[in-house]
């Protein structure tokens, strides 16, 4: 079988031939340029009965001249440019009769180059290593370089010199990476990589287009599984804030990615995004199911489910990203929610708190302007029992004295809205089996609150014993509004007063005045 190595026809050879003559062979020391290289060696035909050719060739070149010669010679383009030192070598041997099998081999010893992607901002420097020429193609192993400072290790290999198939291992100390993919023109196809980041894992297959200027088109599906606490080694300046999210677990996505990669804006991703359980600030969601399409640089994200702490909480989302300050909307619902199993993640382990939430919000706002933000929601509590958070402690003190423990919250409600950096309420109510609140409330994004509640005390369920509740009731001798607690300063740092019902109170001592006569 012969050679499927060959020069071009137009192929230009410049040389100086030194020829020996001894016994049955001839020999012949050559000095020449071939293609524009220079070219050294010698050529010994073996047999001049039964000719055979035998010849040993070295070459030292500038690489940017082979990325010419594939370009100029054959119609090969290398979509990247190469710099660096080449010392060729090879041999070759047939005879020289009609049909006569060939062997052909050599290799390229490459040091100190230089490989700048045109896909890539950054060039990969110090490459240096061996490339072994084939009869039908090249291969390389433990080549060595470096991009943005890290060491890597490439080994592959490439057959069919008019259609290159590629095939690729790259290594170092984050990244193992298996790639192979067909040239034909300037179309990858079929492309297929697979490989591990850190603690994360990922593979596509698909096409790239490199036929017209600055675009890359692509059609690619892939799968990505993510290791959340990879997220800070991806990021260029991470923060602090990353640590305190505490996040953690894996997501598994998986996408179609189709336009032109030049421009990411334009192009469409559809795909699913789905966990056993993530987590963060230290709360734990599981069975998560999110679906997502990006196109005409448009997010949208139709559906969002997940479990969270015996309840489900559902949503939907889209976001524009045609304008400098993005503009969002968010619909959200829970259901089920359970506060018992939520507070040991909450850092609250030792509250005794209890109850199910559920509830419902829709917001709009702007991603550049937090002041910006509006919307509205309505909350539900049933089965509770929160005397024991900061805030509700402080009201049942003042209430109830010594006997605000023995208060069970059972049913809270509230419908909300959201504007100028605050939360506003017109209608909080929350019901106990002691005393009954109700009023307007005012929460900052500052975490600052106003509040001004009503509080009435249920009809022979008051203790008998506190502070100025149980004079107050005993004058009222029934049941009625207490007085009116006011809330000022922050949710962490609360102040209370309270102000009593004194007409409530002139009208107990009347009636208890009268019923005495």
């Amino acid at each position: 079988m012969g050679s499927q190595f060959a020069l071009p026809k137009n192929a230009s050879i410049d040389s100086s031939i030194k020829l020996n003559y001894k016994k049955d062979a001839l020999k012949l020391d050559i000095d020449a340029s071939v293609l524009n290289l220079p070219v050294k060696g010698q050529v010994i035909i073996q047999d001049l009965k039964n000719p055979v050719a035998k010849a040993n060739l070295t070459s030292s070149f500038e690489l940017g001249a082979i990325q010419k010669i594939a370009k100029d010679n054959f119609a090969l383009i290398i979509p990247a440019t190469v710099s660096g030192a080449g010392n060729l070598s090879l041999a070759y041997e047939s005879a020289l009769s009609e049909g006569a099998n060939s062997k052909f081999s050599g290799y390229l010893d490459i040091g100190k180059a230089i490989l700048k992607l045109d896909s890539l901002d950054s060039p990969v420097t110090d490459i240096s290593g061996r490339i072994n020429i084939l009869q039908d193609g090249i291969s390389w192993s433990d080549f060595n370089g470096s991009f943005k400072d890290l060491s890597y290790k490439l080994s592959g290999s490439l057959t069919d010199f008019k259609t290159p198939n590629v095939q690729l291992t790259l290594s170092s100390r984050d990244l193992s990476l298996d790639a192979g993919f067909v040239l034909i023109g300037k179309v990858l196809n079929p492309l297929i990589c697979s490989g591990n980041y850190l603690n994360s894992g990922f593979s596509l297959k698909g096409r790239l287009d490199f036929s017209e200027k600055n675009r890359l088109e692509s059609d690619i599906n892939g799968a990505i599984k993510f290791n959340l606490a990879d997220i800070k080694a991806l990021l260029k300046n991470p923060s602090d804030k990353i640590d305190m999210m505490k996040l953690a677990g894996i997501a598994n996505l998986k996408f179609n990615l189709t336009g032109n990669l030049s421009d990411l804006k334009s192009c469409s991703v559809d795909g699913s995004l789905s966990s056993y359980t993530l987590s963060a600030y230290g709360l734990h969601s599981g069975n998560i199911n999110v679906a997502y399409l990006f196109s005409n640089n448009l997010l949208d994200i139709p559906v969002m489910r997940m479990e969270l702490y015996d309840g489900v909480v559902e949503g939907a989302m889209k976001i524009n990203f045609n304008s400098k300050n993005m503009p969002y909307i968010i619909n959200a619902s829970c259901e089920g929610v359970k506060i018992e199993k939520l507070k040991n993640d909450a850092q609250a382990k030792d509250k005794d708190i209890a109850g199910t939430i559920k509830g419902e919000v829709k917001l709009n706002g702007f991603s550049d302007d937090l002041s910006k933000l509006t919307g509205s929601g309505k909350i539900f509590i049933t089965e509770g029992k929160l005397w024991q958070l900061n805030l509700l402690q402080g009201l049942g003190s003042i209430m109830l004295g010594d006997d605000f423990a023995k208060v069970v919250f059972s049913e809270a409600s509230c419908a909300f809205a959201v504007r100028d950096q605050f939360i506003y309420s017109d209608n909080l109510s929350m019901k106990g089996n002691i005393a009954d609140m109700n009023g307007s409330l005012r929460l900052g994004f500052d975490s600052s609150i106003e509040a001004n509640l009503n509080v009435e005390i249920l009809a022979g369920e008051a203790p008998l014993k506190g502070t100025f509740k149980d004079v107050t009731t005993a004058i009222l001798g029934r049941s009625g509004r207490f007085g009116v607690i006011t809330i000022n300063g922050t949710l962490k740092d609360p102040k209370f007063k309270f102000q009593p019902a004194v007409t409530d109170i002139i009208q107990g001592l009347a009636d208890t005045f009268l019923k005495r006569q």
